[in-house]
């Protein structure tokens, strides 16, 4: 892991910033509530991110995401280009769009959160969302959960986890 500050300077790590310093700086110039990032490239992720299809919330592993969809951007965009950072401002605006959460469109994963325990644990919760709406999808019609139902099942699932 490499630390940056807030011009993407390198703070701590042993490894260099990555190429998509960039994007991670853009979040969070536009979402002050976001002081940590994680790119991934899980698998299935990865895979509705290639489909350029929204990973749906179908089950209680996705109610962190505060949304029924993870959607992926509009089109491929070259990996450390800055326009991807602009690219997931717009995925996050779409309806019902997670807020913490955007496929890369034929790329990976972004998410962002408060914390970096908070965004591991949104990175692990993306990926196992979309390993079950993947399994689900493979034997049937999946049912999503409506953003009604997202909101009550997180007030009480989630505070009791706490």
């Amino acid at each position: 892991m490499c630390v940056v500050d807030a011009d993407g300077n390198q703070l701590e790590g042993p490894y260099r910033p990555s190429s998509e310093t960039p994007m991670h700086m853009a979040l969070m110039k536009a979402m002050p509530w976001v002081n940590a990032i994680i790119h991934t490239h899980s698998p299935y992720a990865v895979t509705f991110a290639v489909l350029g299809e929204p990973i749906a919330v179908v089950s209680v592993e996705g109610l962190k995401f505060g949304a029924s969809l993870i959607y992926p951007t509009d089109g491929f965009i070259t990996p450390g280009s800055p326009d991807t950072g602009r690219a997931i401002l717009k995925a996050v605006e779409k309806p019902d769009a997670a807020k913490n959460a955007v496929l890369l469109r034929n790329h990976g994963l972004v998410v962002m959160g408060e914390t970096i325990a908070q965004t591991l644990d949104l990175a692990q919760s993306a990926e196992l969302t979309a390993r079950i709406y993947y399994q689900a999808r493979a034997v049937g019609d999946p049912i999503r959960l409506t953003k009604e139902q997202i909101t009550r099942a997180s007030a009480q699932y989630i505070s009791k986890k706490k």
